[in-house]
């Protein structure tokens, strides 16, 4: 019985550290998939001239992953509630998908600038912000990779240790 506990305990551990893993993993996914989906939008928007409602609306049917669900939101509440800006729009509907992605502080930064000036001015000049960005996005992409390095056989292995540790202090 002390057996199946122990390894209960070394399984529960070693879990543990692989989620956190690969929630590290996910971060640089979900910001190559937001920088792709930006790039929709400057071709939308600077290219065929889309309005931004509609724009957002072929984004969200293009993406893929939890990073789907942002733009899905905002276009439905654009639709929904005609009478609250766009800013207002945004920044409710990034408070609500903020727990379904990895992302951290500084991106969320990036993504609720986007608030501020979408829509309010020219395409040319809301093209030229797009692409401001994404590269930022990009920048913070490459971060997360180097991090994702970094900390992903740390955590694994953290993970394994704990439980034997854990094990053996028990026993």
């Amino acid at each position: 019985m002390r057996w199946v506990a122990a390894l209960a305990v070394v399984l529960g551990s070693a879990v543990a550290g692989a989620l956190k893993a690969s929630e590290l993993a996910e971060r640089p996914r979900q910001l190559r998939t937001l920088q792709r989906d930006i790039q929709m939008l400057i071709t939308e928007i600077g290219y065929f001239a889309t309005p931004i409602p509609l724009a957002l609306q072929a984004v969200g049917r293009s993406s893929h992953g939890p990073v789907a669900l942002l733009w899905q939101r905002v276009c439905q509440r654009l639709q929904d509630s005609r009478e609250q800006s766009f800013s207002k729009v945004w920044y409710q509907c990034v408070r609500e998908v903020r727990p379904h992605l990895s992302l951290s502080g500084e991106d969320w930064v990036e993504i609720q600038s986007l608030a501020g000036w979408l829509g309010r001015s020219e395409g040319t000049d809301q093209v030229a912000k797009l692409k401001g960005l994404n590269l930022r996005l990009q920048r913070l992409e490459e971060q997360a990779l180097v991090r994702r390095d970094q900390l992903a056989r740390l955590y694994r292995y953290l993970g394994w240790a704990v439980g034997v540790g854990i094990c053996i202090f028990l026993m």
